[in-house]
């Protein structure tokens, strides 16, 4: 990825990235290294943040299960009490298709914890650091074209993404006076492991006729060689940078931006 323009934004901040040892969060912890940045990301997979940190050794990184909210709250304090953080990016997320009528509690249990749980836990940790600080500050959380185009196996998954728009916008109002913005971006199909396998999904469920479908109502090409809706991950985390950097975006706040290759007004 090409890294030109964010220095003087990032240079020397302090950011947390959830999620960050792989996918998204990985692709925009290591955008954020790029510009100088010094970056802490949040797992829970051991090995992926062994990889990361193998790759990037400057780089702190947290082990820990975004889903509970106790240990992420404790494992936060005690690893970065001493510290406050300049910009947030809450990407840590799981996505578990599944019918309405075969959603299991635990699914449902488990997508709420982790994609809303978390975002709560970890940004009411950062704020406060940000508001004892002095105030200012930037928070991105990643969300999903779900929460508001309709698709068929993720009723759980879209009404996980609904609340982070809503939890987004009161952030934005509640943080907004100690000058802290608030805004997601508002994803959709991207190019990494996790959304491959949702591709995958999606084929063995709708077949050839449904993915044609999303394909044509999608007015930009995507990145793939078939000709598929996915998206290149550079352009998700650029996006990330422009909502973060207060010289891009400081009058931004409440606001979903929506990366999708224009699928949700197709």
């Amino acid at each position: 990825m090409e890294t030109k323009g964010y220095t003087e934004d990032f240079q020397g901040k302090r950011v947390l990235v959830t999620g960050g040892s792989r996918g998204i969060g990985r692709g925009i912890a290591e955008a954020l290294l790029s510009y100088g940045a010094e970056v802490t990301i949040v797992g829970k997979n051991p090995s992926n943040i062994a990889s990361f940190s193998d790759a990037h050794p400057t780089a702190k990184s947290i082990c820990v299960d975004l889903a509970d909210w106790e240990a992420t709250t404790v494992a936060l304090t005690k690893s970065c009490s001493d510290k406050h953080f300049h910009f947030l990016v809450n990407s840590a997320g799981v996505f578990t298709p599944d019918f309405f009528m075969t959603t299991t509690p635990a699914n449902f249990q488990t997508t709420f914890a982790t994609n809303v749980g978390a975002i709560f836990s970890v940004s009411q940790f950062v704020a406060k650091g940000m508001i004892e600080a002095g105030g200012g500050g930037g928070i991105v959380n990643i969300s999903s074209i779900a929460s508001s185009t309709f698709f068929p196996f993720v009723s759980v998954y879209a009404a996980s993404k609904a609340a982070v728009d809503r939890v987004t916008k009161a952030m934005a109002v509640e943080l907004g006076p100690h000058g802290i913005r608030a805004n997601s971006i508002n994803c959709g199909t991207v190019n990494t492991d996790m959304g491959r396998s949702d591709g995958e999904f999606y084929a063995k469920n709708w077949g050839n006729a449904g993915l044609q479908r999303m394909i044509s109502r999608t007015p930009l090409p995507g990145v793939c060689p078939e000709g598929n809706f996915m998206m290149g991950m550079d352009q998700v985390v650029e996006s990330v940078l422009f909502l973060l950097s207060p010289r891009t975006a400081g009058a931004t706040t409440g606001q979903q931006l929506f990366v999708d290759n224009g699928y949700s007004v197709g």
